[in-house]
């Protein structure tokens, strides 16, 4: 089994000049390099939030996601400065006059965070489609539930410590095969560490034991891909909702 220790962190890091350069060869490839990305961006860096966000490549993979599914709405726990957001966002661009309303909801805790992500929904000009829930993840799920609501999609992309908790509240949140994708959750290949003093991957492997039974119990079905690029060697759970 291979090991995640510092040493084989390490040999990873001296290739990140080359996984990112493909991650860059395939921004251009695809034409993913939007100005208005890029000014996303740089007022995320200049309001002080961390370089944390999805890549390019893995924005446009959750908008075709979206596009793919079919996706009427989307639930996105974590909302940083609103990058992944505004990818999201615009899957949904061209059925502004059908939908008449916000199609993503996304939850934030942090205040500064939300504030910044506004501005950024405004600059992108999609504004109109999301609408920002400020509070704890956990609490902001449990009332959707009470409104309920239904998303086709979910996106969780925030404190891992409490995947395990969004996954279960995520179920309950989409219908019978509505779909669920958690990001980070290899985190350098460290998941492999059962003693790990890391919170954030004991709540990526809490996560994955209560996956094991619900996918032992046919409730769900899976997998994981393990991605590499800019932002280093991480991955990302699909689940899907079978009952």
């Amino acid at each position: 089994m291979f090991s995640s220790s510092p040493h084989h962190i390490a040999l990873l890091s001296n290739v990140k000049e080359l996984y990112t350069g493909v991650d860059e060869y395939t921004a251009d490839t695809f034409g993913l390099e939007d100005p208005v990305f890029a000014d996303i961006q740089q007022h995320c860096e200049k309001q002080g939030l961390p370089d944390i966000s999805v890549t390019a490549a893995q924005g446009k993979w959750l908008q075709m996601m979206v596009r793919c599914l079919k996706a009427q709405s989307v639930l996105e726990v974590g909302t940083l400065g609103g990058y992944s957001g505004v990818w999201i966002a615009k899957a949904f661009e061209g059925m502004r006059a059908a939908v008449n309303k916000p199609v993503l909801t996304t939850l934030e805790v942090n205040e500064h965070h939300a504030q910044v992500a506004q501005q950024n929904f405004e600059r992108a000009e999609v504004a109109d489609l999301v609408h920002i829930r400020l509070g704890a993840g956990v609490e902001s799920m449990q009332s959707l539930m009470a409104e309920s609501r239904q998303f086709d999609l979910i996106f969780v992309d925030a404190d891992k410590e409490s995947n395990a908790d969004y996954v279960k509240l995520g179920l309950q949140l989409v219908p019978v095969g509505g779909t669920i994708i958690v990001d980070n959750v290899v985190r350098h290949g460290q998941v492999l560490e059962t003693s790990s003093s890391d919170t954030r991957v004991q709540g990526v492997r809490r996560m994955n034991t209560l996956l094991k039974t619900l996918v032992n119990e046919g409730k769900i079905e899976g997998t994981t891909l393990q991605t590499l690029g800019a932002k280093g060697w991480d991955g990302m759970t699909m689940i899907r909702r079978l009952t």
